[in-house]
């Protein structure tokens, strides 16, 4: 039995990519960033598409059904996949328990939502709902199934793999709810569009990691993955909940259409950013998790990081605050105007969110889940008090209090969760100064220029916008001091990442 396994032997040892994790670390984020890069245009794209094609009220009509199943969107991984990623030693009968009581569990979510899909439409007041909640519901089976496979890919930092499944499972259904859309189909070409993608993206994670699971092994015990998972998924619960608190009051008080222009207005800015760094998050904590036991290269991975995702999504969200106007009328078109204002507030609280999002990798790696969770519910009870305030006056109030929760607990969330670790508050601060600064004279001098230079186009006016924005944020990064190391050093770490393979692959390179 033992040699059977053998040849599975590769997916859980990690020895053979600690010699290169920095240039893995760095090859891989430049995959993701490809990919997602990519997705992010195929998901412009299809968007644009689309809301030319369909109402607001069938982008609310999934928004309502997704916003009360979020709990259960967390819920079903329950922390196995990073306990997966995290842990030092991994056998192939844990692997393949952690496996089937992933599967488990998506099967049961599954068979709970459809039960529940009566009470779900009784609670918005909208019968449609009752079909379009049963039918998603499968798309938790093919996530439980793939779970496992997915952290295993993350472990042995096959990104390259991870990003192609997730690009072409995009284009293809994306596809397929155009062609549904064009046929008259309705709302449910966005639900058959989040099937297919699951169903996808389930084929083609099998084929990059084509582990097969054992028998479930009664002797091979999982609690120890299991008490690592627990508080994350509590977190994950607790904090999906409440960040879909704001939709389904909206939904609930407002209806469908004011939901769908939320939601859009919402997608509109968090959407690229998140595209960009929700992939790198199993980059990042891999890294983690590998330097967990060297202080000094730990604080000098966390520093850069964070520094690098601030310097990609405050630019993005500072620049989305102010071509909200631009963006919603050539993405969304003309009917969606009402999501101007929205998507300009969230783009406040997404100027900061992202790199907030870096000291959870913390706590992750380091072990300190129990800090992860309460910290966790004290930054959701936070949200849900400032949106439940602001829904009283619609969408836009919505979007206020997001802002305000954000802003009220970033600092005594940040120096909590960093306090005994390698790296503190200080070190938070000192990584997020530079892209803060360079974003706000940005945001400075567009604002100023927009007001001199009036257009009468939106695609001239984003052309201008975009162009003269980028070549204040460089001029800034080099006028600061330490800017031009920054630039260059990203710029190492850009041909580190294109280099030759066979060099990285024989020699050595430091890490950070």
């Amino acid at each position: 039995m033992q040699s059977s396994h053998a040849k599975y032997d590769r997916w859980f040892a990690t020895d053979a990519i600690k010699p290169h994790l920095k240039a893995k670390s760095i090859r891989g984020g430049a995959y993701m960033l490809t990919s997602s890069g990519a997705s992010l245009v195929v998901g412009i794209a299809a968007t644009s598409v689309l809301a030319r094609l369909l109402l607001p009220s069938d982008f609310g009509l999934l928004g309502m059904v997704f916003a009360l199943t979020a709990i259960a969107e967390r819920f079903k991984d329950i922390g196995l996949g990073r306990a997966t990623v995290q842990k030092k030693e991994l056998t192939h009968a844990e692997v393949s328990n952690l496996f089937w009581l992933n599967l488990a569990l998506g099967v049961v979510i599954c068979l709970s939502i459809s039960l529940l899909s009566g009470a779900i439409a009784g609670f918005y007041h909208e019968q449609r709902l009752t079909h379009i909640a049963t039918l998603l519901s499968v798309t938790f089976v093919f996530g439980g199934l793939t779970i496992q496979h997915q952290a295993l890919l993350n472990r042995q930092m096959k990104f390259l793999a991870t990003g192609s499944i997730g690009i072409g499972a995009l284009v293809l259904s994306n596809a397929l709810a155009i062609v549904l859309a064009l046929k008259g189909a309705g709302y449910w070409a966005l639900v058959w569009r989040e099937i297919a993608r699951s169903a996808l993206v389930a084929i083609g994670t099998f084929i990059a990691c084509p582990w097969v699971p054992g028998r479930p092994d009664p002797r091979e015990a999982v609690w120890p993955q299991m008490r690592f998972g627990r508080d994350i998924t509590f977190f994950n619960v607790v904090t999906y909940f409440t960040s879909s608190l704001d939709q389904i009051l909206l939904g609930k008080i407002a209806g469908a259409s004011a939901l769908g222009v939320y939601r859009q207005a919402s997608q509109l800015v968090m959407s690229p950013i998140n595209q960009l760094t929700a992939p790198l998050q199993g980059i990042w904590e891999s890294l983690f998790s590998a330097l967990q036991d060297d202080a000094p290269k730990y604080r000098r991975g966390f520093q850069k990081t964070t520094h690098t995702i601030s310097l990609i999504t405050m630019p993005l969200a500072a620049g989305a605050f102010i071509c909200s106007k631009q963006l919603v009328a050539l993405l969304l078109g003309q009917r969606w105007s009402g999501a101007v204002d929205i998507a300009r507030i969230l783009a406040i609280a997404m100027f900061i969110r992202p790199a907030i999002t870096t000291v959870g990798y913390v706590m992750i790696s380091r072990g300190k889940t129990g800090r992860y969770a309460v910290l966790g519910i004290l930054d959701s009870v936070t949200l849900a008090a400032a949106v439940s305030v602001g829904v009283m006056w619609g969408a836009r109030g919505v979007a206020i209090g997001n802002v305000a929760a954000t802003y009220l607990a970033f600092l005594p969330l940040v120096w909590a969760a960093l306090r005994d670790t390698p790296v503190d508050l200080s070190i938070w601060l000192r990584s997020i100064a530079r892209p803060a600064a360079c974003s706000l004279f940005m945001v400075a001098v567009l604002y100023v220029f927009s007001s001199l230079v009036p257009f009468k186009n939106n695609l001239p006016a984003l052309f201008s916008y975009v162009s003269v924005g980028a070549l204040c944020y460089l001029v800034a990064m080099l006028i600061l001091p330490g800017g031009k190391r920054v630039l260059h050093e990203l710029l190492q770490d850009c041909r580190s990442a294109f280099g030759a393979k066979a060099k990285l692959q024989n020699s050595p390179v430091a890490l950070f």
